[in-house]
């Protein structure tokens, strides 16, 4: 290997050293930006362990090393898509590395007109749950609260059926801030926009009376039998 060569080399592995609180020395092949995470990789076959980001590589394995990102919006694996009806989705095992969560879902019912759709923690199906929305429609504005103690279906979208404009989706973005923390009750908000009966766009608060740190999310028809047509997306963001 030539000078220049072995000084290539050398930066490269400086680069990955610097991500790493180990002080293990490795062979980096070459930095690059991972598509589907946007974060920094550093591929390569090491010559030694090293640790980086809690990613351990042994000597002589050819691994990724993944440079954590300190700021942003970063995707959760890939956008679940509905192939076939489908009676809900989930998001499980959920990275305890953000700050919040954000959600965006969009999609239509097999039947009906409008359908509300809830979304679940961790499994929780008990009456654990809270609402309250403000929006306006066709008809003017309306706000509406449910029982703290009581809801076990709490809604966080509304999505067209069946019966509505062809074609039309409904749209929800929904935050949930704080949803690692151990410490407080779990809260959201959710900007919701459909066509079905009505026209209507609705700001909603979401809550579930528990500490619990977040580790799964559940999204399903109101009305039981109801399933999410084909096409139907919903894709989570981790953000710093």
């Amino acid at each position: 290997m030539d000078e220049a060569g072995a000084l290539g080399s050398m930066m490269r592995c400086i680069v990955l050293a610097a991500l790493s609180a180990a002080s293990a020395w490795a062979q980096c092949g070459q930095l690059v930006i991972n598509p589907l995470t946007h974060k920094q990789d550093c591929v390569g076959t090491n010559t030694g362990s090293v640790t980086v980001n809690s990613q351990t590589c042994t000597i002589g394995s050819s691994c990724t090393v993944t440079a954590a990102p300190t700021s942003g919006l970063i995707r959760i694996g890939s956008p679940v898509v509905v192939a076939s009806p489908a009676a809900s989705i989930t998001f499980s095992a959920i990275p305890q590395i953000y700050s919040d969560l954000v959600l965006v879902f969009y999609g239509r019912m097999d039947t009906g007109t409008d359908e509300d759709v809830y979304m679940l923690a961790n499994g929780d199906s008990g009456a654990n749950y809270c609402q309250q929305f403000w929006g306006v429609g066709n008809t003017g504005p309306s706000i509406q609260g449910n029982n703290c103690s009581s809801n076990t279906k709490p809604g966080i979208a509304t999505i067209p059926g069946s019966g509505a404009l062809a074609n039309m989706p409904g749209l929800a973005k929904i935050e949930i801030i704080g949803y690692a923390n151990t410490i407080f009750n779990k809260i959201a908000h959710s900007q919701l926009f459909w066509r079905g009966s009505t026209t209507d766009l609705f700001l909603l608060g979401w809550q579930w009376n528990n500490t619990s740190a977040i580790t799964s999310l559940t999204l399903a028809p109101t009305t039981g039998g109801h399933l999410f047509v084909t096409g139907t997306t919903a894709t989570l963001y981790g953000r710093f």
